[in-house]
């Protein structure tokens, strides 16, 4: 059975990812088998070594440290990655208390 509320990370490490654009996990992890699974908004393809790569699965989630929560695309096999890039550029964070700005 699912719980209808965010998994909690406690023990897992997540690699903050500056060449990934988007929240991912892979499904072995136990947040995923603990979390609320849904069907994403959007779905995503990830080009890879082998092949491209597509998913429309996110799971609500938690990381202590973080203040909000989030929802990592679940893909069949991933090591968890948290997208630098998009909370810099779409959310306004800053990286080592340097907000990041791009003028196009």
């Amino acid at each position: 059975m699912i719980p209808s509320m965010s998994a909690r990370n406690f023990g897992v490490k997540w690699l903050g990812g500056t060449g990934v654009d988007q929240d991912i996990i892979g499904e072995n992890y136990l947040v995923v088998e603990q979390g609320h699974v849904h069907e994403a908004e959007d779905t995503l393809t990830l080009s890879t070594a082998n092949s491209p790569v597509t998913t429309n699965i996110a799971v609500d989630t938690h990381v202590p440290g973080l203040v909000e929560g989030f929802s990592p695309y679940v893909l069949k096999r991933s090591p968890p990655a948290l997208s630098i890039g998009q909370r810099c550029m779409e959310e306004g964070r800053t990286l080592f208390g340097v907000k990041i700005t791009i003028h196009c």
